[in-house]
């Protein structure tokens, strides 16, 4: 559906500046001075321009498989055209939170839009999902959360959750658990867009807490430690998980994944 009101709305702001904003053939968005220029004082047209080219690089199949370069480049020329658009910070949230650098791009442009919507529980909900799910820190997830709670039509269950976190030590088991709990409480859309990189945020989370534990081994012990080294110090809280075929190994105190036979296979 928001597609379809996407696609309608920026259909009139494309007859009222048709040449507003091409992309270089970098896929970079044009410098924003350019796009104010072109759209002739008209921000909220220049922001539907922007927003319609952000809709066709999430579509693009190619540029899916390669996470999509430069999406956060294109949501914050969305949102800096209208800081009062919410939907680019939403989705731009979810589709970058599997990359903790991008995901700090995020955070800082839905900081960007509480200023601009100071009531709008939605950003700084995103903004701890952001904090639990890429930076892996549900303490600074549940200040966002309580603050998300206070504010008008906010979900019952965001003060609850918030309290939770407060106190839940990070375990990428039940960070696939709440990953899949918010997902079923979206729209369709946005249930699509959450899942879309639940491998990776599950991986990146498994990815900080081997280097973690690599580091206190190497506390302990002046070396570094292999995975069954981790394993046997008592210093995996849960099996790590990995994907079909891949094995997590950790060689001079760095996780990384490698193929692996599957059990039962011949040398």
């Amino acid at each position: 559906m928001w597609l379809v009101f996407a696609g309608v709305a920026l259909a009139a702001a494309v007859v009222l500046a048709p040449a507003a904003l091409v992309a270089p053939a970098d896929g970079t968005p044009p410098p924003e001075a350019v796009g104010r220029a072109a759209a002739l004082g008209r921000t909220y047209a220049a922001s539907d321009l922007a927003w319609l080219r952000t809709v066709q690089l999430m579509g693009d199949p190619v540029l899916e498989q390669a996470r999509w370069p430069h999406l956060e480049e294109w949501v914050d020329l969305t949102t800096r055209f209208d800081p009062t658009f919410e939907t680019p910070y939403h989705f731009g949230a979810l589709l970058l939170v599997g990359d903790p650098v991008r995901a700090q791009v995020a955070d800082r442009m839905l900081a960007r839009g509480e200023v601009a919507q100071p009531t709008s529980f939605s950003l700084p909900a995103m903004r701890g999902f952001i904090a639990y799910f890429s930076q892996l820190d549900p303490a600074a997830a549940a200040l966002h959360y309580h603050r998300a709670a206070r504010l008008p039509g906010a979900p019952p269950f965001f003060e609850a959750f918030a309290r939770r976190l407060e106190h839940q030590g990070q375990t990428c088991a039940q960070m696939l658990r709440d990953l899949n709990s918010l997902a079923a409480g979206e729209t369709a859309e946005k249930r699509r867009a959450l899942l879309a990189g639940r491998e990776q945020i599950v991986l990146g989370c498994v990815e900080g807490q081997l280097k973690n534990a690599a580091s206190v081994y190497r506390t302990r012990h002046g070396r570094n430690g292999s995975l069954d080294e981790l394993r046997a110090a008592g210093l995996l809280a849960e099996e790590p998980f990995a994907p079909p075929g891949r094995c997590w190994q950790v060689v001079s105190g760095r996780p990384s994944l490698v193929s692996c036979a599957p059990p039962g296979a011949g040398p």
